[in-house]
């Protein structure tokens, strides 16, 4: 069982697919369409404005930018979502690295996944003892 804290009301919850709880999912995507529909009328709104034109929390309008669900332009990034690179702290307009980072992750992640591959192919000759089977012989 996989229990998660809601992300919009904090009860603990089944996770499954959404970090909401399947009470909380109806807002969660009304306050998406509203968000939406706003960003299609007014490209490049900064999220303070976007959050006082359609009601909805900053953080809720962080975490959907968070989860990727939403995109702000490129050019608007310092001033309209506020992300910033968990890695390298420079302003993101989606999600939670900068492409950079991204590709440095993803290519230490391959190299430990070819160091893990090549550490499987070592054969390891001898005996394990546990402390238990020592003791036993004594």
């Amino acid at each position: 069982m996989n229990l998660k804290n809601c992300k919009r009301c904090g009860k603990l919850f089944n996770f499954h697919d959404h970090n909401v709880c399947p009470a909380c999912i109806g807002k969660d995507e009304e306050d998406f369409q509203k968000i939406r529909d706003y960003m299609r009328e007014h490209p490049g709104v900064s999220t303070l404005e976007l959050s006082q034109k359609t009601g909805v929390e900053p953080a809720t309008i962080t975490r959907f930018l968070r989860e990727g669900r939403l995109a702000t332009e490129e050019a608007t990034a310092e001033t309209s979502s506020g992300l910033l690179c968990e890695s390298c702290g420079i302003p993101i307009y989606q999600g939670r690295y900068c492409k950079k980072c991204v590709n440095k992750l993803r290519s230490e992640l391959k190299q430990a996944a070819r160091d893990l591959k090549q550490r499987d192919d070592i054969k390891v000759h001898g005996k394990i003892h546990s402390l238990d089977s020592y003791r036993k012989r004594r």
